[in-house]
């Protein structure tokens, strides 16, 4: 693997473990409200701490990561395609392709 792969490998798994740590955050809270208050969303009732933790996550963290994740991966392609042009200006062969000398006629 060359090293854009591994670079958008490491980016991907990255925020795949953010979120998955975000996730289990969520499940430190609490899954009862307090004081007696009527569970669920609309007529004056509010959300468990884990279920609004939750309902943030989803709503606020996923897009976040999305939008970061896409960020990141724009810039590795364009750093890549810069080195590759690079390389072609200078008359370099691509990376990781071995170039040998032709074989010897040994008649």
């Amino acid at each position: 693997m060359d090293r854009t792969g591994k670079a958008a490998l490491w980016v991907v798994a990255g925020h795949a473990a953010l979120f998955g740590v975000a996730w289990l955050a969520t499940l430190t809270q609490p899954s009862q409200v307090a004081d007696g208050q009527c569970e669920g969303l609309g007529f004056g009732c509010t959300l468990s701490p884990r279920d609004g933790a939750r309902f943030a996550l989803f709503l606020f963290g996923a897009p976040a990561l999305l939008v970061s994740l896409l960020l990141c991966l724009i810039v590795i392609a364009v750093v890549a395609a810069r080195r590759t042009r690079r390389r072609d200006a200078a008359g370099l062969p691509p990376r990781g392709e071995r170039t040998f000398a032709p074989p010897i006629d040994l008649r």
